[in-house]
């Protein structure tokens, strides 16, 4: 069976870090390592993780954010595989049993294997998968090229429901620490596209509500933000220049999202009476797409369903 290090970063957690080291520690099948990076807390983390001892590993360092602490983790580990918790959530019981049997049923051939995410009460209490319209067929499901998955316009997959074959996650980079908002997406779609993926049936993850807002980028950093849309800018750039072997829907995608980000900075920069930097924007969005700013110019309502034959790119339903 393949070896598996649990790595949890934290910051400012411990009303909720206990909870989740609690659930990889009482796993049907435990990991071989339980890390916690701690990025630079202020509060009493550390103490509560020094109760469980030996049993997990405490690393610390200044803040430098989620991303920075994952790959921490991963660097520090031991373990074959890595599987990612967030310090305010927990696994459901028989999750690494799970991963751990779909990795061994596919002889460990895909770069991850991502399991549901149960998301909390404040979201509706709906998964992930319902969210994303995904589902398949069986205990898991191999995609030998997951660009298909990652591209859709939401992913099926979350940080702390997948498990991520160690070594290739380090020679692909690992998370990219520059952008302090949607790492997670830039690393699904560049460790996914052009790689085997694996889907893996289960929830795995219950996602909880329990952390301060403030200590939640995605409560300062949203898409009514210019710093959503500058990260984004970065990300599907960046994609876009790095990924080969793209099809010619999925390039079609990632050129109309690198478009929408600079067309929705310049009208963040319009609203707040910015009229020099709405221009220099409008003008980035420009030169992405003249066919899609014509577009929008003339009042099409611009979608990826637009943009992309319906079949074009896949629904992750059952073959």
């Amino acid at each position: 069976m393949p070896t598996i290090a649990c790595v949890i970063p934290a910051y400012n957690r411990e009303g909720s870090i206990e909870r989740a080291v609690r659930s990889a520690l009482d796993q049907t099948v435990p990991p071989q390592e339980i890390i916690v990076v701690d990025d630079g807390s202020t509060d009493g983390t550390q103490s509560v993780v020094a109760a469980f001892g030996s049993s997990v590993r405490y690393i610390t360092q200044e803040n430098a954010g989620c991303a920075s602490a994952r790959n921490r983790g991963v660097h520090e580990a031991q373990s074959e595989w890595v599987a990612f918790l967030d310090s305010d959530d927990y696994w459901t019981p028989h999750h690494l049993e799970k991963m751990e049997l779909a990795i061994s049923e596919t002889r460990g051939e895909a770069d991850y294997y991502f399991a549901n995410v149960q998301r909390p009460a404040t979201e509706g209490e709906l998964d992930q998968w319902q969210l994303a319209h995904f589902s398949i067929a069986g205990d898991w499901k191999l995609k030998r090229d997951g660009q298909h998955w990652v591209l859709r316009p939401r992913i099926p997959m979350m940080l702390q429901g997948t498990v991520f074959c160690r070594e290739r996650f380090l020679t692909k980079g690992g998370l990219w620490e520059e952008l302090r908002s949607r790492e997670d997406t830039h690393c699904f779609l560049a460790h996914g596209t052009g790689y085997p993926l694996c889907a893996v049936n289960h929830i795995g993850t219950i996602m909880t509500a329990d952390a301060k807002p403030s200590n939640r980028l995605t409560g300062t950093i949203d898409p009514t933000s210019d710093a959503y849309w500058l990260y984004s800018v970065q990300l599907w750039r960046d994609l876009a220049d790095r990924l080969s072997g793209l099809s010619k829907p999925s390039r079609k995608l990632l050129e109309f999202r690198l478009f929408k980000a600079h067309w929705s900075l310049m009208l963040i920069a319009i609203r707040s009476g910015h009229p020099w930097k709405a221009t220099l924007y409008s003008m980035a969005a420009l030169r992405v797409s003249p066919h899609f700013f014509l577009g929008k110019v003339s009042g099409r309502r611009l979608t990826e369903k637009d943009i992309v034959p319906s079949n074009a790119i896949d629904e992750g339903l059952p073959d």
